[in-house]
């Protein structure tokens, strides 16, 4: 195939064809038909991505388009005058304007032991014990080396909404959480009959890009949400999921994934969900949208 395009010509096969692409013409960071200051070009080349050269019908200029990928690194002249930045510094803060965006969702799951207790007094101190575990993991997350957007917090246990609110309140501010947060109680009352699929439909109300999964008193890795970013806008590896061996722990989710499968739907498990991203994935041949989160961890060591 011929990969020589007047700027009409690419536009009309690309579109065509169904293609995505990047256009590097008036992008601040290009700054020869062969290179860009904040090395897209080169890293899309190095992961195999193919980079075709493209005339301008205007003013018989060549530049670059990325076939089939989205370059998030793109930005024009009244970016950088909207943003007022100094020469040599706007890398910096475009890199910092597409950093990973995740919410965090802890599980607080049942006590049997609490359930057990009839004394008032022994319910709120292990229930504030309870509590002093959830900000434990609260804190790790927060304490990470790319901020966290939100934290929500699903209640399975019996400790009653206000209580639990009012204790984790005070714990977390005196543990210096700036993080927001919010709380779902998911108690037998609740309409929801499985565990998975309520919080399958707390996943659907995620606003970010991404969301990932801990249970209370588990300790996230500092580099945890630096890795993935990394992974995502350095490495320019897409995905889906990031899986860990077993369970859900640790797992991270494109948010739209969720709305996509599920619609408004509120049917459907999140083991079916998984069962349904890996056959699609396997259909048209990009399993390596589905990553391991060991692996992800382990090469930013």
């Amino acid at each position: 195939m011929n990969w020589t395009y007047t700027e009409k010509e690419w536009e009309e096969y690309a579109k065509s064809n169904k293609i995505i692409f990047s256009s590097c013409e008036n992008c601040v960071f290009f700054t020869s038909p062969d290179t860009c200051s904040c090395g897209r070009l080169e890293k899309f080349k190095d992961i195999g991505v193919s980079v075709i050269e493209v005339q301008s019908n205007d003013k018989q200029e060549k530049h670059k388009v990325i076939n089939g990928r989205i370059c998030n690194m793109y930005r024009t002249e009244d970016w950088a005058k909207a943003t007022k930045i100094s020469q040599g510094c706007s890398e910096n803060v475009a890199r910092e304007e597409i950093r990973l965006q995740c919410t965090f969702i802890i599980l607080c799951p049942d006590d049997k032991e609490l359930n057990e207790i009839s004394d008032k007094s022994k319910i709120r101190s292990k229930s504030k014990e309870k509590i002093s575990r959830i900000v434990k993991t609260m804190k790790s997350i927060d304490s990470s080396k790319v901020s966290p957007k939100e934290i929500i917090l699903i209640n399975e246990s019996c400790i009653k909404p206000y209580d639990f609110v009012n204790y984790l309140r005070i714990q977390s501010e005196e543990a210096g959480i700036k993080c927001k947060w919010r709380l779902e109680h998911f108690g037998n009352d609740e309409k929801y009959s499985e565990e998975d699929i309520f919080i399958k439909n707390i996943l659907k109300t995620v606003k970010t890009g991404y969301c990932s999964v801990f249970y209370e008193n588990e300790i996230v890795p500092q580099n945890y949400l630096s890795s993935i970013d990394n992974l995502l806008n350095d490495e320019l590896k897409a995905f889906m999921i990031i899986k860990p061996e077993k369970g859900l722990s640790g797992i991270v989710i494109n948010s739209i994934l969720v709305k996509q499968f599920f619609g408004n739907s509120s049917k459907g498990t999140l083991e079916e969900f998984f069962k349904e991203v890996e056959k699609v994935t396997k259909e048209q041949k990009c399993q390596h949208l589905i990553q391991s989160l060991d692996k992800v961890l382990q090469h930013q060591e």
